[in-house]
């Protein structure tokens, strides 16, 4: 693999940057947050280093953002919040460290968020429950903890949700409760107790009810640790199967 070095004349004129597969090695260079055009940055698959550059966040016209699939580490920039036209952030399969920034409820065109598979920490900060065009929201397998926030109810226009393989211990009721499209559901391996077991069942429910053909998966014997539910938790699955939805006890 080489290294990228960057040397243009005129920046401001280049839209997209297109590099996913090319076996490059090194740091993102600081220079490309000269590229003020740019519209489509896509790093995927290489073997990247270092941090995610703070000067990415002077690209306020980008609109797609790929650097997953590399060895990046450091924490997320709050930076990247100032990407108000972006649709997609893929920031999975790195090293990258630190929590999830506030400033990310600032990404008023997001539609999809990925950030699995990294050792992220800390909440999951309210502010995403403002993302009112997110379609996608897939963060399994860091180490997040906490709730599952109720700001969440603001994500109406959800239809994939992954965070399974986290450390999150609490639901605040209603949360998943408006996302009429919802599709998929994965919170298992998490540290739910029953009783938020039995909340996030009950909202999906009533999000899903007029939906026949969509699929659920939630666990609840990895949610809790404990023995597949009974009572009220066997209910709401009850409850989810008569409207329509598969739910894959694991």
């Amino acid at each position: 693999g080489g290294s990228f070095v960057l040397h243009l004349q005129d920046p401001a004129d280049v839209q997209e940057m297109g590099w996913s597969s090319s076996g490059l090695v090194g740091e993102i260079p600081t220079e490309v947050g000269q590229l003020t055009g740019l519209e489509d940055l896509s790093f995927h698959n290489n073997s990247f280093i270092g941090d995610i550059p703070s000067s990415l966040g002077n690209l306020t016209n980008l609109e797609r953002l790929l650097v997953s699939n590399n060895d990046l580490t450091g924490s997320i920039p709050g930076s990247l919040g100032n990407l108000t036209e972006a649709h997609q952030f893929s920031l999975q399969n790195n090293d990258l460290t630190g929590s999830l920034p506030t400033q990310f409820g600032e990404l008023e065109s997001l539609e999809i968020l990925r950030f699995n598979s990294n050792d992220l920490s800390g909440e999951i900060p309210g502010a995403i429950g403002n993302l009112e065009n997110l379609r996608i929201l897939v963060g399994h397998n860091n180490d997040l903890t906490g709730a599952i926030p109720e700001e969440f109810e603001g994500l109406v226009s959800l239809e994939d949700l992954r965070l399974y393989g986290n450390s999150l211990d609490d639901y605040e009721e209603g949360a998943l409760a408006t996302q009429a499209d919802l599709d998929q559901i994965r919170l298992d391996n998490n540290a739910f107790t029953e009783t938020e077991v039995d909340l996030i069942l009950a909202d999906c429910a009533d999000s899903v009810r007029e939906f026949e053909d969509d699929r659920v998966v939630v666990d609840p014997l990895d949610l809790t640790g404990n023995a597949p539910p009974t009572g009220d938790a066997q209910d709401d699955i009850d409850t989810l199967e008569d409207a329509g939805w598969e739910v894959e006890l694991d």
